[in-house]
């Protein structure tokens, strides 16, 4: 969870920080095709949180093994390493979609209030009553990648890493679809 809200909040600030004040147009006075300064804001928020996922990752698993004491948990599982790498890509998408929406509000709170509640309190309020839709909510189903024991329905662990993807793309195209209709 901790990751999560940091991914979320990398991802919002990366974009809203320099958009604060007049810096938005400094950014698109250096560079006046805003399509490579979002590119390379996005590319910078994926690149960090990769790594800081990788290495949460096998921390984590490694802490696994060390407190279960089982050595069939842990580095040397392939489900192991499916969570590890699962892990990384969780957090970069989540990061990606909340850059995207904060692309798309411009405003550091609103995107995180939007994000935490999309993520976090959505799946909760809708569970089970909407028919399976909770789902192939962002979270629900980019999670599934770091279950040891697979769930039953119609996501597997990579594809529900790939619906996630599709939310993540959806807000970063949304995004930037806002961006570049808009003066600074």
């Amino acid at each position: 969870m901790f990751g999560q809200l940091t991914a979320l909040v990398l991802g919002t600030l990366v974009v809203t920080g320099p958009l604060a004040g007049d810096g938005g147009a400094h950014v698109f006075l250096a560079v006046p095709r805003r399509g490579i300064a979002y590119a390379a804001r996005l590319l910078a928020t994926a690149g960090y949180l990769l790594l800081a996922g990788l290495l949460a990752g096998v921390l984590t698993s490694l802490c696994a093994r060390l407190a279960t004491g089982d050595p069939a948990v842990g580095p040397g599982d392939a489900t192991a390493w499916r969570a590890v790498i699962g892990c990384a890509l969780y957090l970069t998408l989540a990061g990606l979609l909340a850059s995207g929406v904060a692309t798309w509000l411009r405003h550091g709170v609103a995107t995180l209030s939007v994000t935490v509640a999309v993520l976090f309190l959505l799946p909760f309020v809708v569970g089970e009553t909407a028919g399976g839709v909770a789902r192939f909510l962002p979270a629900t189903a980019g999670q599934l990648v770091l279950r040891a024991e697979p769930v039953d329905g119609p996501l597997g662990p990579w594809t529900g890493l790939g619906v996630l993807a599709l939310w993540a793309a959806l807000a970063v195209g949304a995004g930037w679809w806002r961006l570049r209709g808009r003066d600074v």
